[in-house]
């Protein structure tokens, strides 16, 4: 198993072909994708020249603790090579736990991101993540939940999907579900988390806000499984 990636943080770039588990159907009868621990190859990344991806790995440990030191080199990088989305996504992790005007940068910069590449998976988690720690709940609800916004709806053509981008996918959901009072349909979402990671910092962490909601008087029991894992709900655009 990788324990490389907190659940914060996007998968490492990687060099070898990964090896999926099979994800266990359960009661999450709508999630039919495999999950792999293992390095997921990145084409952008695995062009790179051999010096720039050793230096990613030098990198790799500034990025995981958000480190202001990461900050210029990465400049550096993403200038020289835009393509690598991968890059992008690590200078906004940084950035995004920086001044309020590194973070005003992160905000510019994930919404111009995901206008520009819809379809990268860590640019739609980014700007729900914007959207719900700034108080914008149904934008962020509108990325993220949906029957359009399953993980199998977005991206057809994958069949296998590294745990970071599962996790993150996962914990977004129970968040935002959370901030509408929807615990039941919340919870769905942390035992998926439990069954991929028993106490992981992710399953944690949304059990710290589950409790937080239920003291708050916030529960509301889902009205239809359309909230829940691969169901969804419908949205307006």
């Amino acid at each position: 198993m990788d324990e490389r990636t907190s659940f914060q943080m996007p998968a490492r770039p990687a060099r070898k072909t990964s090896t999926p588990g099979t994800w266990p159907d359960s009661n999450l009868h709508a999630i039919k994708i495999e999950i792999t621990w293992d390095p997921m190859p990145d084409p952008e990344v695995d062009a790179l020249p051999a010096e720039v991806r050793e230096e990613m790995d030098r990198l790799y440990d500034l990025v995981k603790t958000a480190s202001p030191r990461a900050v210029p080199p990465l400049r550096k990088l993403v200038a020289t090579y835009p393509q690598v989305l991968a890059l992008q996504n690590w200078l906004l992790t940084v950035l995004s736990h920086g001044s309020k005007s590194q973070q005003q940068e992160a905000r510019k910069l994930t919404v111009e991101l995901f206008e520009s590449r819809p379809e990268y998976y860590f640019a739609r988690t980014g700007l729900a993540e914007m959207h719900l720690r700034e108080g914008r709940v149904e934008e962020a609800a509108s990325l993220m939940l949906g029957q359009a916004n399953t993980l199998q709806a977005l991206y057809p053509g994958q069949k296998v999907f590294h745990i970071s981008e599962v996790r993150h996918w996962a914990l977004l959901c129970g968040q935002i579900l959370l901030k509408t009072g929807e615990i039941e349909a919340a919870h769905s979402y942390r035992n998926l988390l439990h069954q991929m990671e028993p106490n992981s910092p992710a399953v944690q962490h949304l059990d710290r806000l589950m409790l937080m909601a239920v003291f708050e008087g916030g529960f509301r029991p889902s009205k239809t499984a359309r909230r829940q894992p691969g169901g969804g709900r419908r949205i307006k655009h």
